[in-house]
């Protein structure tokens, strides 16, 4: 597939050298426009998978045609490419929605490589969004023709009616669920004392909330999502006699949202570790290589070969995220023994104190063996000299915390915040963002909480629907 160029630059002497290079990539080809309004003649005439423009141009600038194409083509992917290196120029770009900003100079070769680079990724990104567009429009198309679920409870939580629809989605057959508590029979257990605490609160107050995401116990165990509309019942004087609740199952919906989030996640992170930074690290290498023959004192040659060997450990690190990353949502969630993974860690001298419950699990991505893991290395690699790392659960009525801490030196407060973002070419900071994105997948958080100076406290919140505990 050739991906088309819509190429805009006023320096005609620079098209030769545009066209040059463009010549000796077979995936690429490019249409080359003086100015700012041929290029807009000439969307319109054809279609263009990347648009690649000059910042300063007579009549119309860059930053204007990217205006223009964003008021008329949408997300139609667009680099700023200029020898102009303002930073309002960049500002600028950035908040009218420029995918690349990309300065000319320095090795023509490495410039157009980069280009390239950038012009395949927002292909591939485009491609992928059209796609995850369409297949959720068609999702949705068919979820329009799904039957709802009704349902009326009276003011003690009794099942007064059901329509066919639910008893089909439930498996239960008529007798079995009117006239039943609809808290016992079709609420999970580890929700069910939390919904009847909640109901008779509205039911004392005569209000309910009118919509509501609720998850539904089917007679075979399985557990659905609905989304409910729940309207109130008065008889003719007014008077208050319970609910009506009518619904759709979303739980297909939910999984396809969840799916093109994961599918967003991973693409910007990729979009963003791009081979340019190994490259850089190379070039470094390099450079440092060159140079190592010209230091005489032993103690200089060694601090060379020593920054050499940091940034070939960088190098290994970016790797093996990638690939322990590329695994994160690629099977769907399970149930997993939390007791089991915190206390079987490959330990190296500390050993963890484990007081979670034997009987807890939790849903989420088989990757979460790898959460318990990276924390005891981080304990260990930015803790200091720690020796007690311990596990252990707390619950509230969110949900519940798996508690994870050492007695380390701890994080700053001034860190706290930064800590699981992605540190592009360090060392740190690969572990803790892998391990908000396996959590994220079942909408499980993890905050750092603990007291700089005494140690590092992990809370991973769990919320309810994704945890249980399970009989011994």
């Amino acid at each position: 597939m050739t991906i088309s160029v819509l190429y805009v630059d006023d320096d005609t002497d620079y098209h030769q050298i545009v066209s040059r290079f463009f010549e000796r990539e077979e995936d690429l080809s490019v249409r080359l426009c003086s100015m700012a309004e041929d290029g807009l003649k000439a969307l319109e005439l054809e279609p263009f998978d990347v648009v690649v423009s000059d910042y300063q141009m007579p009549v119309m600038d860059g930053i204007s045609l990217l205006k223009e194409v964003r008021n008329r083509y949408g997300r139609l992917p667009f680099i700023l490419f200029t020898g102009r290196g303002r930073e309002e120029v960049a500002i600028q770009a950035i908040n009218n929605g420029v995918d690349y900003y990309l300065q000319k100079g320095g090795d023509p070769t490495a410039q157009f490589t980069d280009l390239f680079h950038k012009i395949r990724l927002l292909h591939q990104k485009n491609i992928t969004e059209s796609l995850a567009r369409e297949n959720e429009r068609r999702f949705n198309t068919t979820l329009d023709r799904i039957h709802m679920v009704a349902f009326h409870l009276d003011e003690e939580g009794i099942v007064q009616y059901c329509n066919d629809f639910l008893l089909s989605l439930t498996g239960w057959k008529r007798e079995e669920f009117l006239h039943q508590n609809f808290f016992e029979l079709a609420v999970p257990p580890d929700l069910r004392e939390m919904k009847k605490r909640l109901y008779k609160e509205a039911i004392k107050n005569e209000t309910i909330s009118q919509h509501e995401e609720m998850k539904i116990l089917l007679r075979s165990g399985e557990i659905r999502d609905l989304d409910i509309i729940n309207t109130d019942l008065r008889d003719e004087k007014g008077r208050f006699f319970g609910y009506m609740c009518i619904g759709e199952d979303v739980t297909e919906k939910k999984k396809a949202r969840e799916k093109i989030a994961e599918m967003s996640r991973k693409f910007r992170l990729l979009q963003s570790i791009t081979r340019h930074d190994v490259i850089n690290i190379v070039t470094s290498i390099r450079g440092y290589m060159d140079i190592l023959d010209e230091f005489e004192d032993p103690r200089e040659k060694e601090r060379v070969q020593n920054t050499i060997l940091d940034l070939l450990d960088r190098i290994e690190n970016l790797i093996q995220f990638l690939r322990e990353y590329e695994q994160v949502g690629a099977q769907p969630p399970v149930w997993q023994n939390i007791a089991s993974l915190a206390g079987n860690i490959y330990t190296s001298g500390v050993p963890v104190r484990c007081l979670v419950p034997g009987t807890l699990s939790v849903y989420a991505d088989p990757m979460l063996g790898h959460v318990f893991s990276n924390l005891y290395h981080n304990s260990l690699i930015h803790g200091g000299k720690v020796t007690e790392i311990s596990c252990h659960m707390e619950q509230d009525d969110k949900g519940i915390r798996i508690i994870w801490e050492d007695n380390g030196k701890g994080v700053p407060n001034e860190e706290k915040d930064r800590i699981f973002l992605l540190s592009h070419g360090r060392n740190s900071g690969f572990g803790l963002y892998f391990i908000s994105e396996v959590l994220a997948m079942t909408g499980i958080t993890i905050t750092e909480n603990g007291e700089p100076g005494k140690g590092a406290r992990f809370d991973i919140n769990v919320p309810y629907g994704t945890f249980r505990l399970e009989k011994e």
